[in-house]
């Protein structure tokens, strides 16, 4: 009897410790199922947000290089594939000299954005170093003057020159191919003039996109590009100092905008009649100035920055860089009416510009620039004299800027075919 009993228990323990086995072996299975779906699911995801980043960046280059597949302030969509997955909205806007380009997408409850700075391609071999207009006068070279890439000159051509007791020091004038310039410059776009005056005059902005200038009060503010434009407004003289403003933002003042050295700007946009930048200041914005902007000694304007003195409705445009300035981007002066205009644009001893000048005036050049100069005349303001066509002491090189370099979309120029590169990723 006692042996039948303990057989009875031990059965009775078996049966216990089966069932926790089973029990634990059910959970094992069940985290084992569960982490296979949820790895299936992650798997899934990832690759959803992949096809739809990657129909983003598709759509994003295709619009880039065919500017007619897109219209400005209109939501364009695109099926790349023709199914669900594949569809892509496109919208584009002007941001000052340069475009924007965003494209979103989304497939059940996955949604991928992505938004571009993008410009016209300056760097290279086949880019313009000096495009002078002529007007009968030659080109005279003094010191160290040094001229690259595809130099457009007047007829008369380049000449060294005796200047302020300085010999031109190289043997060659032109160190690339020399072509014949117009007496006119390249023709600036008709619809880049028509956006810039649609800035001046608010056009482009939305009632409820206007804010005061009261909103500066905050030391920091950021609003993304797939926002709205917040554009601050003031009818008095306004002084950016001790703040940081990054990204989607335009301010502008009907008297004058001052920059201190210790302002943060991040892709902003300033407009103003007069835009003074003071010494020390650092950042990537784009002025953009109805009569004159001053930059003065030592300040770095990051690429992709640009300077405008567009003179609309104005007798008179200047646009002064100071001395070991760095302006990484476009500077551009000229009259919306050429004729009894005054554009002037100087780049004093030591600056340095890597991008696009382009100046329908009178220009004193002293500095270095990397990039192409379009430009009706040089002039040379000395305690001697005043020179017209001299250049002394000046650099212009395209061979100097990076390949990829990109400026703004200024010209219509269908000849040449102008290429689109993207120049930052916004978002």
């Amino acid at each position: 009897m006692t042996g039948r009993f303990l057989n009875n228990k031990l059965d009775a323990r078996a049966l216990y410790l089966a069932i926790i086995i089973s029990f634990v072996s059910a959970i094992y299975a069940f985290l084992f199922i569960l982490s296979r779906y949820y790895g299936y699911v992650e798997i899934n995801t990832l690759d959803a947000f992949r096809r739809l980043t990657d129909n983003c960046h598709s759509a994003i280059h295709i619009a880039m290089q065919q500017e007619s597949y897109v219209n400005f302030g209109k939501t364009e969509t695109v099926a790349l594939l023709h199914d669900t997955l594949n569809k892509v909205y496109l919208e584009k806007k002007h941001w000052g000299v340069y475009n924007i380009l965003s494209a979103r997408t989304e497939w059940k409850n996955y949604k991928v954005k992505r938004t571009v700075l993008y410009g016209t391609k300056i760097g290279g071999k086949s880019s313009v170093g000096l495009y002078l207009a002529d007007h009968g006068h030659y080109l005279a070279v003094g010191g160290d003057t040094y001229l690259s890439g595809n130099c457009y000159l007047p007829e008369l051509g380049a000449r060294k020159a005796y200047i302020e007791g300085k010999s031109f020091r190289y043997r060659t004038i032109i160190n690339g191919s020399a072509g014949r310039s117009r007496e006119n410059l390249p023709a600036l776009s008709a619809t880049f003039i028509d956006r810039l005056k649609n800035n001046i005059i608010l056009s482009d902005a939305s009632a409820d996109s206007i804010v005061t200038e009261k909103i500066l009060n905050r030391n920091e503010l950021e609003n993304l590009f797939g926002n709205s434009t917040i554009w601050i407004l003031s009818d008095d003289y306004l002084v950016l100092d001790k703040m940081k403003i990054k990204g989607n933002f335009i301010i502008q003042s009907q008297s004058k905008i001052i920059i201190h050295e210790d302002a943060e700007l991040e892709n902003v946009i300033c407009i103003a009649p007069v835009i003074l930048v003071r010494s020390g200041f650092e950042g990537k914005v784009q002025l953009i100035a109805l009569d004159s902007v001053l930059v003065e000694n030592n300040v770095i304007l990051n690429y992709p920055s640009a300077i405008v003195g567009s003179g609309i409705g104005r007798s008179s445009v200047y646009i002064g860089i100071g001395e070991n300035s760095r302006i990484e981007g476009c500077i551009l002066a000229f009259a919306e009416i050429a004729e009894n205009t005054d554009v002037q644009l100087r780049t004093e001893s030591g600056s340095e510009v890597y991008g696009l000048v382009y100046c329908a005036g009178k220009t004193e050049h002293r500095g270095k620039l990397f990039g192409s100069m379009y430009c009706d005349k040089f002039f040379l303001q000395t305690r001697q004299g005043y020179y017209e066509n001299h250049l002394l002491d000046a650099w212009i090189d395209p061979l100097g800027l990076e390949p990829s370099f990109a400026g703004g979309l200024i010209f219509d120029d269908t000849e040449s075919k102008p290429v689109n590169r993207i120049i930052e990723w916004l978002e």
